[in-house]
């Protein structure tokens, strides 16, 4: 099955319901979309957050598998003397096997896909839990729970409350917007949006068929305004890929009329921009404030795509501003670009 893999670019994360799914239990057992739902801590009508014990799990293994040089020592000296030597030695083992099975593997990789989508709790995706991927987590769960869930699923719960209540206020005007801007129709199935410490070191990524979203509550570029804008970045790669959506084909057809190919992260490039902007002049008529998108307030633009920012400030804004229709943007955009 494919599943449509989109990345998004965003800065490192700061590394991070209800009753949790009792142990062993979510990865194997159980009707998928009971599951999905049983953690959900704040819904609005295109988006229901959660803060699942077993997704958040495997986030912390994975992120000690990569970025964790004391290979789990570290986690155990938050509960120094509270975790019974067999479990110590449990997660241990299971922070080996992350190690040698999943820390060189990005995101996008498999087997972290599969891993991905079944703790997702939905259903049609049609992948398996792999059995020793199952079996870590279980051995890794008592110190886990022990040492670091309660505050992370603490912070999930703040970061879904104080988002969850701009999304609401923003929503049904940023969303028909973003629709009219990437010329799709937004799916009336509300997104599910998964809330962990790690993520990657983007901090926030999406995967479609069946759309499910990352996002590290960590990320300091993550908060209030910040948040909003994220939570529909993230859909929005939903709603355009690389070559996938009247606005990337666009840019592709422009870009084939001059003899040549779109630079790779163009389509990137611009939805950043649009929702960037669209959320930004939402804010600004609704609130009066001066919001910064993300791709300017962490620098991003200037760091990733130099080359990339006089030309899409000048030819995408006047789309973005309604003054110009997409094809036409497209076209002075690509051959902006191409005199360059």
């Amino acid at each position: 099955m494919s599943t449509n893999k989109r990345i998004v670019w965003w800065t490192p994360a700061t590394w991070l319901v209800m009753a949790c799914l009792s142990q062993g239990a979510g990865a194997q057992g159980g009707d998928p979309e009971q599951i999905g739902k049983a953690t959900v801590v704040a819904t609005t009508n295109r988006f229901h957050f959660r803060s699942d014990f077993r997704m958040n799990l495997h986030d912390h293994l994975y992120f000690v598998a990569r970025r964790d040089t004391s290979r789990g020592v570290s986690t155990l000296e938050r509960c120094s003397g509270t975790v019974p030597a067999v479990a110590r030695e449990r997660w241990l083992r299971s922070v080996d096997v992350y190690v040698d099975s999943l820390a060189q593997l990005g995101a996008f990789d498999r087997p972290m896909i599969d891993i991905r989508f079944v703790l997702s709790g939905l259903p049609g995706h049609g992948m398996t839990m792999p059995d020793w991927a199952d079996r870590a987590m279980q051995d890794a769960e008592q110190v886990y729970r022990t040492c670091v869930w309660d505050a992370q699923d603490e912070r999930n719960r703040v970061w879904a409350t104080s988002t969850a209540e701009l999304v609401k206020r923003f929503e049904a005007r940023i969303a028909s917007r973003l629709e009219e801007l990437y010329r799709v129709d937004w799916e009336e199935t509300p997104i599910r949006v998964d809330l962990v410490s790690y993520v990657s070191r983007q901090g926030a990524n999406t995967v479609t068929n069946p759309d499910h979203i990352l996002v590290s509550t960590f990320d300091e570029d993550y908060k209030a305004h910040g948040g909003l804008e994220m939570v529909f970045h993230e859909a929005s790669h939903t709603l355009i890929g690389p070559r996938r959506g009247p606005i990337s084909e666009a840019l592709v057809a422009a870009a084939a009329e001059l003899g040549t190919t779109p630079h790779r992260d163009l389509w990137h490039v611009v939805l950043f921009y649009t929702t960037g902007m669209t959320v930004r002049n939402i804010l600004k008529e609704e609130l009066g404030v001066d919001y910064e998108p993300y791709i300017y307030s962490t620098g991003l633009f200037d760091r990733a795509w130099p080359e990339l920012r006089d030309a899409v400030e000048r030819y995408w804004t006047p789309y973005v501003e309604g003054q110009q229709g997409y094809e036409e943007a497209a076209g002075a955009l690509l051959r902006a670009l191409t005199r360059e």
